[in-house]
């Protein structure tokens, strides 16, 4: 039998801490172990970007198969077609390549935003390149150095971009909106309901 002393605590009993009513024990700290391992991150280069933007167009365009197809054989389109006008073997994972579109994407879309508001109060003999260099600037200003001029310049005249006709007379998106249907005369179809 073992005796203890007053005031001596067996060292498998948990420490209990004044003042609360319930004893908590003690933790041992855990010992870090350098088990995790570095991503291996590849900086993408302007010629895959561009690479990127032109193969989601051309999956996104296709006229015979559309819309119909589901969101991992879209997106196997697109990788499958990087792949080949970069001319390697497929280097980047899916999420990476669908990442960087997401990137593309949301900052060319703003820039976009920035270009259509100045377009839409251009002076009389500005160009195309005066409203583009000034959108680049007032970019710059709000949101940081925009990495995607390249990209912009061949998305801005896809149809799934906003229409923007530019100085030059070019003009984006002619066609209508998938949600609105028009009649002969191009005036609004009403839905009719059979309920």
């Amino acid at each position: 039998m073992l005796h203890l002393k007053l005031g001596e605590i067996r060292d498998t009993q948990p420490e209990t801490q004044k003042g609360k009513g319930k004893a908590k024990r003690a933790h041992k700290k855990k010992v870090e172990t350098n088990t995790r391992t570095k991503k291996n991150v590849q900086t993408w280069e302007p010629e895959e970007e561009y690479a990127l933007t032109r193969a989601f167009i051309d999956v996104s365009e296709d006229p015979v198969i559309a819309n119909n197809q589901s969101k991992t054989v879209f997106w196997n389109r697109i990788r499958e077609l990087f792949f080949e006008l970069m001319g390697k073997g497929e280097y980047r994972l899916p999420d990476s390549i669908s990442g960087k579109w997401t990137d593309i994407n949301k900052r060319c879309t703003n820039f976009q935003t920035v270009y259509q508001r100045l377009y839409t109060g251009w002076k009389s003999g500005s160009t195309d390149e005066d409203i583009t260099q000034e959108a680049v600037v007032e970019y710059t200003q709000a949101n940081g150095h925009f990495p995607y001029m390249k990209c912009w310049q061949i998305l801005r005249h896809s149809p799934k971009w906003a229409v923007v006709t530019t100085p030059s007379g070019r003009s984006g998106n002619t066609r209508p909106s998938k949600r609105s249907k028009t009649n002969e005369s191009g005036e609004p179809e009403t839905p009719t309901s059979d309920a």
